[in-house]
């Protein structure tokens, strides 16, 4: 994933500035060469620079100066202090010594010993110290909200970030990492604007079972199922609420009710999770049977053309009592029965007495055959009325619905032809996309046989090509935001083979390499073009809304409110993710600034993003009296989790992000620390770290590090409640086909505490207390740090 900044008006994201000495500066340099009594070369941040000194230049090498000026390119400095050559490293008493002279230089006398840690913090850094940013540092320190083990902690990211030091800037990082949650204060903004304002998760809990399909209900208890740990609560939900629920059909909780026991007795030898997975088996044969009915009342094309069950059912016993040849018979009723809308168990109930007469017939028991037929459709008339009884008044309402529809305004048929449009580009794009990749794949199959040791030189490039138009349609194109979620895993698999072929090619082992292109190249070319029914009616969402004109506050309400919806639809996917940042405007700016570049036009409104609502919303100046504080906090920490994430300049990067998810009905900022090596404008992802932080209802605050190494992950559990390995286990075990799925092993998974044993911390008012030490992540040159 890749996050660019760029300087936005009244609050400046840090780019990378030409290397400028200014008046006034202080810098740690390393003397490299004496030309002279007052003349030198000295190395400044990695760069050489020929000084003229106030004065006789020192006699050790490693010193502090501050910029002078410049006179004839010649720079100018003034010796603030030096470290003898004695020592490999300095001593704390050497440090203190010439912090308390580069802050003496800057007019500062009585320091505090926080302003201390931080200006030293700030220099080993190579970032220089001025009046104007040891003023703004002093501030930060000693006045902003937090401990000072936070403010330092922030002063630290600033500073591994090579960051200049500015209020702007320290209050934003300190904001990304120590504030108020992201989530909760864009709440608060929402509730001031509208008191009536609902997250997705608020309007799904206020909708009465009454209100709600029970499908979607089924639908919802499992997905709990899936993410409970604990088997016994999941079997106590699914009695509660399916075979105790009077709109499940009676036959259909009977079976449901045997699923419960035989889950129960599983879970009770330790076989937690066959006991689970019985328990969604279940629960999904529920969905489909409820899907199925549904389906006959929400398909418009074939209204006209219902016939009913029971007469559906009269005509397979005329099949079985007219036709002579029973082959023919039961191959007719196969068919009848693919055509007919019953729900999933009397379907695989009939199912089953077709195969059963057939093995009759083959014994020579034809009658019997036909008998047990008839005896089957006979058993299943009283359910099938009232299935006739259902699917009418379905669509009954379907047709009221319909008619009330027709009379909304035009501008629905221009969203309709607007989608249809969209559809169409969508489809001929993916279509290119499988024309070119295979051609792509073919070429590199051609050539890897041709020359084959000396193939790499023609088709690494042809390789690298082909991974970038994937990767590109995963994450840019407007394919993945309406097809469904196996076609986007599918890519994904092709493009981390396809980027293991190469690593096979380089090292020379060009038969596995080009075994790998072969099963890629099949894989893209059976692939179709489905586009998911919620992700087109959530484009069509968007469409209508760019249709309509709206106030800055409510731009806010509607972006927060796609941000909850995309956080509740649970489907964990790369381009979901990268909606979700793109949503909270993280590259907003770099977005903005290609299309500019390249003169493109942007299509629609390009900054459909939290961060630029808000920025909207500030310069309103009715809406920011009642929500300066707040607008303020969440502007912060967007813009600090941008500076967090910027470019390195070197072969790490390291990246912060916030990102909302739902966990158990609630939105929750899930805290990202990426730390990983840099190959050229993206994170190599297939040797990383990561660390993802939440706060949790029931369990606390929960840490999982993954380590990645050649695609190898180590899971790192972290959590301080009892017993914490034994619910989670069966889940962590869960997921590991899930990362299988998109070209990962897990090799080990570990669980350890969050917080270390207890240590005296000392707080704002010096005062001694006893706290436990927690063990999350903190800023260093190379990333995050954190203990194990």
């Amino acid at each position: 994933m890749q996050i660019n900044n760029q300087v936005i008006p009244n609050q400046a994201i840090a780019h990378d500035k030409p290397f400028e000495l200014k008046q006034g500066e202080i810098y740690r340099a390393t003397v490299k060469e004496r030309s002279s009594d007052n003349e030198a070369v000295l190395q400044i941040r990695g760069r050489e620079v020929q000084v003229k000194f106030e004065g006789k230049a020192p006699i050790q090498d490693r010193i502090t100066v501050q910029i002078n000026g410049q006179i004839n390119n010649q720079v100018q400095v003034k010796t603030i202090a030096e470290v003898p050559n004695t020592t490999t490293t300095s001593t704390p008493q050497t440090e203190v010594t010439n912090i308390n002279q580069v802050l003496r230089s800057l007019g500062v006398s009585n320091s505090s010993q926080e302003l201390k840690q931080a200006a030293q913090m700030v220099l080993d850094k190579g970032i220089p110290l001025t009046k104007e940013s040891v003023a703004d540092l002093r501030d930060f320190v000693e006045k902003e909200k937090g401990t000072v083990e936070q403010r330092l902690n922030t002063v630290q990211a600033v500073a591994n970030k090579r960051l200049e030091i500015t209020t702007n800037h320290l209050r934003a990082v300190h904001e990304a990492l120590h504030g108020k949650p992201l989530n909760e204060v864009l709440t608060s903004i929402a509730k001031e604007l509208d008191p009536n304002f609902q997250t997705q998760s608020e309007q799904t809990e206020g909708r009465s079972a009454q209100e709600r399909p029970v499908s979607e209900q089924v639908r919802d208890l499992r997905e709990q199922v899936q993410r409970e740990p604990n088997v016994q609560r999941s079997v106590e939900q699914v009695r509660n609420e399916i075979v105790n629920n009077p709109h499940v059909d009676r036959e259909l909780a009977r079976q449901v009710e045997r699923a419960v026991t035989e889950a129960q007795t599983l879970n009770q030898s330790g076989q937690e999770v066959v006991a689970r997975d019985r328990l969604v088996q279940a629960l999904q044969i529920v969905e489909q049977s409820l899907n199925n009915v549904q389906s006959v009342s929400t398909d418009p094309a074939q209204h006209e053309e219902i016939v009913k069950p029971s007469e559906l059912l009269k005509q397979m016993q005329a099949t079985v009592q007219k036709e002579a040849d029973l082959q023919t018979a039961l191959q007719l009723l196969n068919n009848q029965i693919e055509k007919v809308p019953f729900d999933f168990l009397i379907k695989e109930h009939l199912q089953n007495v077709i195969m059963e007469a057939a093995k009759l017939q083959e014994e020579g028991r034809e009658l019997a055959a036909r008998q047990q037929l008839i005896q089957a459709f006979t058993a299943i008339e009283g359910k099938v009325a009232k299935l006739d009884q259902t699917i009418q008044l379905e669509v009954q309402q379907y047709m009221q619905n319909e008619a009330f529809q027709t009379q909304q305004l035009k501008s629905k048929d221009i969203i309709v032809r607007t989608v249809t449009e969209k559809l169409a580009k969508a489809q001929g794009d993916f279509k290119t996309l499988q024309r070119e990749i295979t051609r792509n794949l073919d070429n590199t199959q051609r050539l890897t046989d041709a020359l084959k040791s000396q193939a790499i030189k023609q088709v690494k490039p042809l390789l690298e090509t082909t991974i970038k138009k994937l990767d590109h349609a995963i994450l840019k194109s407007e394919i993945m935001l309406l097809t469904d979620m196996k076609t986007e895993k599918k890519l994904m698999q092709a493009s981390s083979q396809l980027a293991e072929a190469k690593k096979l090619l380089t090292k020379g082992n060009y038969q596995a390499a080009n075994k790998i292109v072969q099963d890629v190249k099949n894989l893209v070319e059976k692939l179709e073009f489905k586009p998911s029914e919620i992700k087109v009616k959530h484009f069509i969402t968007k469409e209508e809304q760019n249709l309509t004109n709206r106030t800055d506050s409510q731009k806010l309400l509607q972006q927060f409110d796609e941000m909850t919806k995309r956080a509740a639809q649970q489907e964990p996917t790369a381009r979901q993710t990268f909606e979700l940042v793109r949503g909270l405007g993280l590259n907003r700016d770099s977005e903005v600034a290609q299309l500019l570049v390249s003169g493109r036009q942007v299509d629609g409104e390009p900054n459909q993003n939290m961060k630029q609502a808000i920025m909207q919303l500030m310069k309103m100046d009715e809406e920011q009296e009642r929500v300066s504080q707040q607008t303020s906090q969440a502007l912060a920490n967007i813009t600090g989790q941008q500076l967090l994430s910027k470019s390195d300049n070197n072969n790490l990067q390291s990246m912060f992000i916030n990102l909302p998810i739902l966990l158990q009905d609630e939105v929750k900022d899930l805290q990202v620390f990426v730390n990983s090596r840099s190959e050229g404008q993206k994170v190599d992802w297939e040797n990383c770290n990561l660390y993802f932080l939440i706060e949790t209802k029931k369990l606390g605050e929960v840490g999982i590090l993954v380590t990645a190494t050649e695609r190898n992950l180590s899971v790192t559990i972290k959590n301080d409640q009892p017993n914490f390995k034994e619910r989670i286990e069966p889940l962590a075990n869960a997921c590991k086909e899930k990362l299988t799925d998109v070209g990962y092993n897990i090799a080990n998974i570990y669980f350890t505490k969050l917080h270390a044993s207890k240590k005296p911390v000392i707080d704002q008012k010096s005062q001694v207390k006893e706290q436990p030490e927690k063990i999350a992540p903190t800023f260093t040159e190379k990333g995050f740090d954190f203990k194990i």
